[in-house]
Order: structure tokens, then sequence, then C-alpha cells
């Protein structure tokens, strides 16, 4: 459950922390659960000015459990942190790559290009690619540390010795797109299943076409309107970054 307000409302963020807990109890009833506190937590999300300004308890009593505030929350293999800028997932995915690209140095000469270039994908695929939509808007310092990863089996693929061969043409020889590429590209197929299938419902809810005011040459270019925002963390929400690409 997420729950939104601006951090000058406190009034309306306790009754939100009381609604929450209402809902979850009955929800635990209607459905015969039990909160398990240990596989539970609750994140903050916002900018660090704002979570600063914020006067927020640091934990929670819902459906008779005591929920502890945590800075980072793990979801389907993806770790969270309250500023959402992934900097403890990026590590992780970097720790993990490293590992297995250590292993693919070792049998390179073993094996032939092709198969090489297979288990290179395969790596890059199952981690650097794995929900990559999330990291658009990421701080730089993140992106350049998974560029990094990527050019690492790039040079190995490639068999490349020297440290002044060009990261870039090799991605281009391999036909790999460079990691600011895959999240775009990840994100813009996300809104074409979204425009074309309406599928998922809860992303093509978002997304709205655009009517202009009067009539325009664009009017024929199936273009989406992009709300607006105040802040660069609501620009990475979907609805805003999607009709950007």
């Amino acid at each position: 459950m997420i729950l939104s307000c601006l951090p000058r409302y406190q009034y309306q963020r306790r009754l939100l922390l009381d609604y929450y807990k209402i809902a979850l109890k009955h929800c635990n009833i209607g459905f015969g659960l039990l909160l398990n506190p240990s596989k539970s937590a609750i994140v903050y999300f916002g900018t660090h000015g704002r979570l600063r300004q914020s006067i927020l308890p640091s934990q929670i009593i819902a459906a008779g459990c005591t929920i502890h505030v945590s800075d980072r929350l793990c979801l389907l293999g993806v770790t969270l942190d309250n500023t959402l800028s992934f900097d403890q997932h990026v590590n992780n995915i970097a720790k993990n790559c490293n590992y297995h690209l250590q292993a693919l140095r070792h049998i390179r000469a073993s094996v032939t290009d092709e198969v090489a270039k297979m288990m290179a994908c395969s790596i890059i695929g199952s981690r650097i690619d794995y929900c990559n939509s999330l990291f658009y808007g990421m701080p730089d310092r993140n992106l350049n540390n998974l560029q990094r990863v990527q050019n690492r089996p790039a040079r190995i693929v490639c068999v490349t010795r020297s440290q002044h061969t060009s990261s870039t043409q090799q991605l281009y020889h391999l036909h790999w797109l460079p990691v600011c590429s895959r999240i775009q590209f990840k994100l813009s197929i996300l809104c074409f299943r979204s425009r074309t299938l309406k599928q998922p419902q809860y992303l093509s809810d978002t997304l709205h076409s655009y009517q202009p005011t009067r009539l325009l040459c664009s009017l024929t270019q199936d273009l989406l309107t992009v709300p607006r925002s105040k802040t660069v963390f609501g620009g990475r929400r979907f609805s805003v970054a999607a009709p950007r690409l």
C-alpha cells in the first residue's frame, strides 16, 4: 500500500496512517492472514530535503504488530532506498556481475566468440537489464558504475587488453546498447505496450493522449500529454517519463 501526501500536511499524514492500519487489519481478517513483523517493512520515499523536514514516526503498530521504519526495501530482487538513488542495488549488481565475469575471463580462451557473447549477454540481461526501467533519472554516478560493468564483458568478449581501446567501439561492434539507451528502450517498450495493448492497465491509465487547444499539425502525431512535475524526483514517475521519450 502506498500513501502520498505533502510534508506540510502533518494532520493528513496521521489520518492516512490511521486509515492504513484499519485497512490492513480488515484485509488480514478478510483473507485469514497474519502479519509477520520480521518480513514486513515500512519505507518513507522522498527527496533528502523532504525527508529531513517531515516529522515521521519511527515505528507503526498495525494489526497488533510493531513494524519499524527502514531506509531501504528489497522487493522482487530490487533494493529500493528511501531516495530512489539505487546505491545499494547498483553495488549488488556490480558485485554479482564482476563475480561471474571473472569466471568468464578464465574460460574465455576455451570457448568460441559466439559462446562467449551468449554468456556475456546472459549476465548482462539477467542483472543490468532486470527492472532497469526503474533506473530512469537515477544519479549519474550509478549510471556510470553500471556502464563500467557493461564495458568489462565487452572487453572480455573482444579479447581487448589495451586500456586505450574505446569501449564505445566495442559495444558498437557487439551491437550492444549503452546502459542509458537500454533504460530508455525498456521504458519505451512499456509505453508502447501500454498504449497499444492496454496492458498492464495500471500503467495504461496513467497515459493520456495529447489534445491541443487549437488545430495543430501535432494532432495527427499520436502524442502523449506530459503532466507537470515540480521536482526531478516527481519527474521520474512513469506518467511523466514515458511521454517525454
